[in-house]
């Protein structure tokens, strides 16, 4: 039997020990009266396993309980639909928020070590995670076939942030990351290949351009107020340059790298 079936199963009882003790409750209330009149003290704690409360209409709005797993506090609305249930077990605590049909829609917890919060959408499916880990943050966001499709992450360790999307399959075609370098893009295809990359340093931009194979086939550098575009051929090796500076120039090497011709 689920927690959920046990707290419900608890609730219906208490239900039908309160509307039996009704009577018997207010004789007690009576006596209990007429002995604070004489005595003029009252009960400074109250000790029971479970707390049920109902409306005017004699529907159950709140029940306080404790489980085997912890104690649970469980709000309902006026249709006694479960709208948000709170928590304490042996892993922290935990609330979570219902919607009109009693649909988990957000989901917050707390642990040792880990600090999250889960929002679902109308078919308890999760769409966004926010989760801290021992300090680092992340976040992924999924589609309706829960299907990862982002996520940004801080690593504590100073690599800075680090934004990633995928495809429909959870492949990776594009990154974005702030690193102590500068920020580099990466875009892949859908073979995981990476096919074009950006990065900014010290000392420029530079574009790379990679063909199926994931091999750099053209790099434009710019850099020392100059820029140079190497287009390489599927061994790596640069078979034309060219060089815009305070003077232009073209450089065509063959399959080994030898210079053919230089201009000027």
């Amino acid at each position: 039997m689920t927690i959920e079936e046990r707290l419900n199963k608890l609730e219906r009882k208490n239900r039908r020990l309160t509307l039996a003790l009704v009577s018997t409750g207010l004789a007690a209330a009576l006596v209990v009266t007429a002995g604070m009149q004489q005595t003029a003290t009252v009960p400074e704690v109250v000790k029971a396993r479970s707390f049920i409360v109902v409306d005017e209409n004699d529907k159950l709005r709140a029940a306080l309980v404790v489980t085997k797993d912890g104690p649970v506090l469980r709000l309902r609305d006026e249709n006694e639909t479960l709208r948000a249930s709170l928590g304490v077990g042996n892993e922290g605590p935990q609330l979570g928020l219902n919607d009109e049909n009693g649909k988990l829609r957000a989901l917050l917890r707390a642990s040792k070590d880990m600090q999250g919060l889960l929002v679902l959408d109308e078919h308890e499916k999760i769409r966004a995670d926010l989760t801290v880990i021992k300090g680092e943050p992340w976040l992924e966001l999924r589609d309706e076939n829960d299907t990862i499709r982002a996520s940004l992450a801080v690593s504590k360790a100073g690599d800075g942030p680090n934004l990633i999307l995928r495809d429909e399959h959870e492949k990776i075609r594009a990154s974005l990351a702030a690193v102590k370098k500068g920020p580099v893009l990466e875009m892949s295809d859908e073979h995981d290949k990476t096919r074009a990359a950006l990065a900014v340093g010290k000392d420029g931009p530079l574009l790379d351009l990679s063909d199926e194979n994931g091999k750099v086939r053209a790099r434009l550098v710019g850099a020392n107020g100059s820029s140079g575009l190497n287009l390489l051929d599927e061994n790596g090796t640069p078979r034309a340059t060219l060089i815009v500076g305070k003077t232009p120039g073209l450089i065509l090497c063959d399959e080994n790298g030898r210079v053919l011709r230089s201009v000027p």
